[in-house]
C-alpha cells in the first residue's frame, strides 16, 4: 500500500536529497517508480505541509490497482502545479470517481499497461 499520509510526507521531504527527486529550472518532477506501492488511498498526501512547484510526478512500474476519489487532495497545494502524472505500467483496475480532485493544472495522465476495462 501507499504508504499513511504521515510517513510519505517524510518520504517526500526527504526525497530533495535522493535521485527520485529532480529539478530543472522551476520545473520540479518526483519519481517513485518501482516502490511496490498497490493503493492510492484518498488523502494519502493530506499531512505534507511543504510546498514545492511539483510539475510532474510518476508512480510507474508499481504495483497500483486502486486510485481513490481525493488521492491527491493536499493541503499544501502539492499538486496545484502538476501538469504531468504517470500511473503507467501498474495494475490499475480501478480508478474511482474524483480521483483527480485537485489537479487542476493536469495536461497529461499516462495510463498505459494496466489493467483498465471500458
Amino acid at each position: 500500500n501507499l504508504f499513511p499520509s504521515a510517513d510519505f510526507a517524510t518520504l517526500l521531504l526527504d526525497i530533495a536529497n535522493k535521485e527520485t527527486y529532480w529539478g530543472v529550472g522551476k520545473k520540479i518532477a518526483i519519481v517513485l517508480n518501482h516502490k511496490n506501492f498497490s493503493t492510492l488511498h484518498a488523502h494519502a498526501f493530506v499531512n505534507i505541509t511543504t510546498y514545492v512547484n511539483l510539475t510532474a510526478f510518476s508512480l510507474r512500474m508499481n504495483q497500483i490497482a486502486v486510485v481513490e476519489a481525493n488521492a491527491f487532495i493536499s493541503p499544501s497545494l502539492l499538486f496545484s502545479s502538476l501538469l504531468e502524472l504517470d500511473l503507467s505500467f501498474n495494475q490499475i483496475e480501478i480508478i474511482t470517481k474524483d480521483a483527480f480532485i485537485g489537479l487542476p493544472k493536469l495536461r497529461s495522465l499516462y495510463l498505459s499497461m494496466n489493467q483498465l476495462k471500458y
